[in-house]
């Protein structure tokens, strides 16, 4: 059982220091089209990747294509070196768009299917395209899988575990009329909530709306973002209960076209949202776009009012893909750029599209960017904050060695990962006020939570169904909880000091 230690701090003065530097990197695939989409950290310290694959055996894949596009799952450990890859698929296209790490150490993963029973697939399809989940083990054997959809087209873009063991997940769906698993006359964002074996538990459409990202929230209901359709294209984030029903919901976007990409929780309970602009001051928007399109990030309070927003670019294309919460309270972000040194672009391209991360602070200014590539089209579509105060990335690659690729392509496009060291700027001169220990976890009997602070502060422990089962009050630096009565399931520590909010899952296991 490994000890997973989370660190907050309170910044009293933000100081820049080294920059992070490339610690090792990857280029996986076999000799036809792979493309990644999504990388996770796992609970070993390695990292899944996952997306799809047309390649035969070849290069780093040892099983052939099924038929046109396959699920491909590769888990490598802390230092890039593959452990385990499969090849997942039927006879039409399956294309993996969304997974995560389940609290059992194994895997869900979701996209969108047309092949009916073939291959690894036991259902038909619906219609054309439908939602495909699958469950893996911790080795990556499937231990159950649902395919999902209606009459028409229905694609899955995002997956999640959710506190009671289950999983939530949204997409598009073209169907218009009730058929198949769709009980619903109506197209738009399709979610879904399913128990733990993949049952539809409940289902709501959202008309006029294209899907993207959906997270829970502390209080068990969810946050969904995506586009609307009404103009020509907004941001669109709203807000649910535990049973779908709306709590609110916000359309944010100027007079051109804004595609949303991405959302997470932050710290003082509000979400960091972002997509791609084509937008100049308007509606919403307060900068004019820099070239074509441009990452727009907007932070949202707690009921979606938008506290600030940054219009960042070049003179070209630069396609936001992704934003997570740093330490130090500020992001990292990523997409990919085809600019050169122009508007907030300090590098210029490598080859064609590039890697593009952006390091913000709490404000939203930007602390550093960093432009990565080869001679060829390299997409960055996965970025992940690690348990070592680095990041890890993930995408696609056509580069062979050139730039910042050292090593060939095997085909056609690859996956690509670069680990990345710390990120020291702005975190080794301050004066941290108080750092948070949750550990071991998952955790079995006895969990101990210690931290070094200066104030009084409240702990809460939040059950699956958003109660509170444990609150304590007090200046104690270290606690130890007997959690042996708890269910095992997903619970939420809430420490609260003064207006500050801070909050991280624990994972009790039997």
């Amino acid at each position: 059982m490994k000890n997973i230690f989370i660190f907050f701090y309170l910044l009293f003065s933000l100081n820049l220091f080294s920059q992070p530097v490339i610690v090792w990197q990857k280029t996986i695939g076999g000799n036809n089209a792979d493309e990644l989409f999504v990388i996770r950290q796992t609970i070993d310290g390695g990292y899944v990747l996952g997306g799809y694959s047309n390649s035969n055996i070849s290069g780093d894949k040892t099983e052939n294509n099924r038929g046109g596009d396959d699920y491909w799952i590769v888990k490598i450990d802390s230092s890039g070196n593959i452990q385990w890859e499969k090849t997942i698929g039927g006879s039409g296209y399956d294309d993996l768009f969304s997974m995560e790490q389940t609290t059992d150490s194994g895997y869900i993963l979701g996209g969108r299917s047309d092949s009916n029973i073939s291959g690894d697939k036991t259902e038909n399809s619906r219609g054309l395209t439908d939602y495909w989940i699958l469950k893996l083990d911790a080795l990556g054997n499937i231990q159950w899988q649902k395919t999902i959809g209606g009459n028409d087209d229905d694609g899955l873009t995002s997956i999640k575990q959710t506190f009671d063991g289950g999983y939530i997940l949204n997409g598009g769906s073209a169907t218009q009329l009730a058929s198949g698993d769709k009980n619903l006359d109506s197209s738009g964002v399709w979610i879904l909530k399913l128990d733990s074996i993949g049952n539809i538990h409940w289902q709501r459409v959202f008309t006029k709306k294209g899907a993207s990202s959906i997270i829970q929230t502390i209080d068990s209901g969810y946050f969904m973002g995506g586009y609307s359709q009404i103009r020509s294209g907004d941001y669109w984030v709203t807000k649910i209960n535990s049973a779908g029903s709306i709590q609110w919901e916000k359309s944010i976007g100027g007079n051109d076209l804004d595609e949303f990409k991405s959302i997470q929780l932050t710290t003082d309970g509000g979400y960091i949202i972002g997509g791609s602009s084509f937008s100049n001051i308007s509606g919403d928007k307060t900068e004019n776009k820099r070239g074509f399109e441009d990452f727009w990030i907007v932070k949202l309070g707690s009921s979606g009012n938008i506290q600030w927003q940054k219009t960042i670019g070049g003179i070209n294309h630069d396609y936001f893909y992704s934003i997570e919460q740093s330490p130090d309270g500020g992001y990292i972000t990523g997409g990919f750029s085809s600019s050169n040194i122009s508007g907030d672009k300090t590098d210029n391209s490598k080859g064609f599209e590039d890697y593009w991360l952006v390091k913000l602070d709490a404000s939203g200014n930007i602390l550093w960017q960093k432009t990565i590539g080869g001679n060829g089209d390299d997409e960055l579509r996965s970025l992940q904050i690690t348990a070592d105060g680095g990041f890890i990335l993930a995408g696609s690659s056509l580069s062979d060695i050139s730039g910042d690729k050292t090593e060939n392509s095997w085909g056609a496009s690859d996956y690509w990962i670069l680990k990345y060291s710390k990120d020291d700027t702005g975190i080794e001169e301050v004066n941290p006020q108080f750092l948070l220990q949750v550990y071991p976890n998952p955790v079995t009997s006895y969990l101990t939570i210690s931290l070094s602070n200066l104030k009084k502060y409240t702990l809460n422990i939040i059950n699956p169904e958003g109660k509170i089962c444990f609150q304590t009050t007090s200046f104690a630096t270290r606690l130890q909880l007997d959690v042996q009565n708890l269910s095992a399931g997903i619970y939420l520590c809430n420490l609260k000091l003064g207006n500050e909010s801070y909050f991280e899952k624990m994972i009790v296991v039997k």
